[in-house]
């Protein structure tokens, strides 16, 4: 028959109670077996594309002169200095997810 489940971890107990651990993993390699051919074109797909539209400020040309090649160095250190801001703040905004911000106290004027 059919089973009726009451939340997340009753479905979790009655399904390995029922029919074992192995029950959470029934059609993982059907999966993988679909999954990876599309995974590999989409990859592909991917550079294909990317080599025809190169991304803003990209180039696959090599620079002629000198101030084209510091122009490209200065890019590139500014997209790292970017990379590296958005890490720091995903980095603080994960460490203070879920936190209540404690109010300001205050100040005391002092006498």
């Amino acid at each position: 028959g059919d089973t009726v489940y009451n939340g997340l971890m009753d479905a979790a107990r009655k399904i390995y109670k029922e029919e074992g651990f192995k029950a959470f993993f029934k059609g993982g390699p059907a999966r993988i077996v679909r999954s990876s051919p599309q995974f590999g074109t989409t990859l592909m797909c991917y550079e294909l594309i990317h080599r025809m539209v190169p991304f803003p400020g990209e180039s696959h040309d090599t620079p002629a002169d000198s101030a084209a090649q510091k122009t490209r160095l200065l890019s590139s250190q500014a997209s790292l200095f970017h990379a590296g801001n958005a890490l720091r703040l995903m980095h603080d905004a994960n460490y203070k997810f879920g936190t209540l911000a404690q109010p300001a106290k205050p100040a005391t004027p002092s006498a």
